[in-house]
């Protein structure tokens, strides 16, 4: 089995994944490296983690340079081939929609990626293309139309068959589920092992953000200032 992540979330519910289903094992965990230093550096840490786990993982410089894609994908063909499931973090990438057109008739897993986790299932349910939320209702541009068969073919292998299930594993709150896929609850029982419960800090909240600042979905300053007016609000006092 071998796994594609790109985010550190995504390496995390990878792991959460592989406790859950106790396949750790027999679980190659493959990073296709960003660009962006900070993630770079998030992803090298939550690697160092899984590594002192006892998972193998892979570092791919998946992006470093034009010839990167190319080689990276004549790297990994091989591993593609012989694995029985693939485990991917985003549905959406088109690196990972590229690698898929690679195979057919594999074993799908598809873990938690936020609400885009929820997105994909509704986009699957509707017999939609995959395409993510905030790109809706724009035209198609040039390299869009020119990656539109990847993605068509990358659908077809995320769509459940008679020869290919698919597996969602997800904290999400899940409604709409096509027929063929399988939703497994991710309830982070490997954080919750690893890290042991959190420090509650009474009459004090804790706050989860986002990275949409950092994507460019969400405008900065208004971010900030939400963020400020929950906290005083609601006593937040960790973010």
């Amino acid at each position: 089995m071998i796994a594609f992540v790109e985010s550190p979330v995504q390496l995390l519910n990878t792991l959460e994944w592989a406790r859950a289903s106790a396949t750790g094992d027999e679980l190659t965990v493959i990073v296709l490296s960003p660009t962006d230093p900070m993630s770079r550096g998030q992803l090298r840490r939550m690697a160092e983690l899984a590594r002192e786990e006892g998972f193998s993982v892979r570092w791919q410089e998946a992006r470093a340079g034009t010839g990167a894609p190319l080689r990276t994908v004549r790297q990994l063909a091989p591993l593609l081939r012989r694995a029985e499931r693939i485990v991917i973090g985003d549905p959406f990438s088109r690196y990972v929609q590229l690698l898929l057109t690679l195979v057919s008739g594999k074993a799908l897993t598809v873990v938690d990626d936020g609400t885009a986790t929820m997105e994909f299932i509704g986009q699957i349910a509707r017999g939609e293309r995959l395409v993510r939320w905030h790109r809706r209702g724009g035209g198609r541009g040039p390299r869009e139309l020119v990656l539109a068969p990847v993605t068509a073919a990358a659908r077809r292998r995320l769509t459940p068959s008679a020869t290919r299930t698919v597996e969602v594993f997800t904290s999400m709150p899940v409604t709409e589920v096509p027929e063929g896929i399988t939703v497994t609850p991710n309830t982070f029982e490997w954080t919750r092992a690893t890290f042991g419960p959190p420090t509650i800090h009474e009459g004090a909240a804790d706050m989860v953000g986002t990275s949409l600042v950092e994507t460019g979905v969400v405008d900065a300053d208004q971010y900030i200032e939400a963020v400020t007016g929950l906290a005083r609000t609601h006593n937040a006092t960790r973010y």
